[in-house]
Parts: structure tokens; sequence; C-alpha cells
């Protein structure tokens, strides 16, 4: 199938744990997304990194929503090639993470459309969704994920 199959992780996720949930799944030859809240040093994902390469997946990405990226993170990221995209909730020097597949999606518009919506009294359902947000913060531009 060509659909990408996901896999939302866990912090310090056991490799016996994740290579279970990687072989009931299948990826040999699929695009793999993983999905976490926060990448400190990247250990949980370049372990299901190494799962799924070993598994054959034909190209992971990790969609996260803090990049903390401590220690050796960014220069695991920019060895590894994959591409990772989360929020711009943590300040990065840009010459640090120039050179790795690093996407950094803001927030700002989201929050101000949120708060906007509370003063006026308008309903955020639609925020609950991705097009919503794209839509309403970004002109419907989906950036990071066409692109994958």
């Amino acid at each position: 199938t060509d659909e990408p199959v996901c896999f939302p992780q866990t912090r310090g996720q056991s490799v016996k744990r994740l290579n279970s949930n990687i072989g009931d799944l299948g990826v040999e030859g699929r695009n793999v997304i993983l999905l976490d809240d926060i990448i400190d040093t990247g250990g949980t994902i370049f372990n299901a990194y190494d799962c799924l390469k070993e598994r054959g997946a034909k190209s992971i990405a990790v969609y996260a929503s803090h990049l903390l990226l401590n220690r050796e993170a960014v220069s695991r990221i920019r060895e590894s090639g994959i591409k990772v995209f989360g929020t711009d909730t943590v300040y990065h020097d840009p010459e640090k993470i120039a050179d790795a597949d690093i996407t950094r999606l803001p927030v700002s518009y989201i929050v101000a459309e949120v708060i906007k919506r509370q003063y006026l009294g308008v309903t955020t359902r639609d925020l609950r969704e991705v097009d919503g947000v794209l839509k309403s913060c970004f002109g419907g531009a989906r950036k990071g994920i066409d692109e994958f």
C-alpha cells in the first residue's frame, strides 16, 4: 500500500516493545511517520529509526510538538537523513540547525487565532483538525505534510 504508517512514540520506549510494534504492522517499502511529543536527545526516535530501517522502511519522517534538540540530537538528525518537523516553541540558533533536515512550524498563528476566537465567542472546533488549522492560520498551506 502507498499509505504511510504512523507510530506514536512514548518517552523511553523499550527497543523490545518498539520492535514488537513495528513488526506487527509491516513497514517494508512504506513511508513511515513517527509522532512524538518532545525530541530531547533523540534517543527514542533513533531507536525507532534503526528498527524501521532494519525492516525496510522506504522513508522516515518525525513530527514532534517540541524540539529541545539537546546534546548530539542535531548532528544525529543531520547524519541520519531523517526529516524532522516540529513547532517553534523552543528557540534554536538558525546556524545550529541550518544543514539538518529540520522544519520548524510556527505556533504563534494558532495561538493568536484561539485567543481572538475566545474573545469574540467564536468556536475553535475547526482548529482541532489539521485542515482547519491550516486554512485559518496558514491560508491552507500544508507545508511539511504534503512534502512527505
